[in-house]
């Protein structure tokens, strides 16, 4: 039974899950407005008003659209904003006038904003260069300073590394193969140890988390197809 805060996803409406969950896609749509209204969109749903249809962000929005970017490792203020970007900034359609891993990270942003409970990553940084995957890396170990769950389908196990990822389960064909903490699974010598070696990953000598979780507050799990 698949439960959420203690209570069954069944009993759940639409609207208490997505007020719960966030989820950020391996190519997340960006529309052709500003930099700020494509975060917005993480509660747009949550601010409407349902008499007047009209959106209801609150004071201190652009604050807090401000501090999401920042958490997903894009300020747009300070020193630290060495793009040059604003919150006033046009992205274009799909977001084409900035890089995947700063569309990445807007994604991470819009999720953020909406201070979900659980954040769902599906394949983050498959279409990531290593220079913008270790970027938007960093970006999500600061998102999980701030949610309880985080839940990750990746094939690239470097990435369940840079995460300290505390529980990994291992699917082939649909099927649950493997499930246990990385390192526990890659002194296992089963399939992820496997797909380990194949990716130049390498069990950590005397690792004083081994089987113990990471150091973040929140639960992680990562989900890896064998194909």
């Amino acid at each position: 039974k698949c439960m959420l805060d203690g209570k069954p996803l069944t009993e759940m409406t639409r609207r208490e899950i997505a007020s719960k969950v966030r989820v950020v896609e391996q190519e997340p749509h960006l529309f052709p407005v500003s930099l700020m209204e494509n975060v917005l969109y993480g509660i747009a749903k949550d601010s409407m008003d349902t008499e007047t249809g009209e959106e209801c962000y609150g004071e201190g929005y652009r604050t807090r659209v401000e501090e999401a970017l920042s958490l997903a490792g894009l300020p747009v203020t300070g020193e630290s904003n060495d793009l040059g970007l604003e919150l006033d900034t046009r992205v274009g359609e799909g977001g084409r006038t900035l890089s995947g891993g700063q569309r990445q990270r807007v994604a991470i942003a819009r999720a953020l904003i909406g201070s979900p409970d659980v954040l769902l990553l599906d394949e983050p940084t498959a279409a990531l260069d290593s220079k913008s995957e270790k970027t938007v890396v960093g970006a999500i170990s600061s998102a999980m300073e701030n949610i309880k769950s985080m839940v990750m389908v990746t094939h690239r196990l470097g990435v369940i590394r840079a995460l300290n990822v505390n529980k990994v389960i291992v699917l082939e064909q649909g099927k649950i193969m493997e499930m246990g903490h990385p390192e526990e699974l890659l002194k296992n010598g089963g399939l992820y140890a496997q797909l380990a070696r194949e990716q130049g990953i390498v069990p950590q000598p005397d690792d004083d988390n081994n089987g113990e979780g990471s150091s973040h507050n929140s639960s992680q799990v990562a989900y890896v197809p064998s194909q």
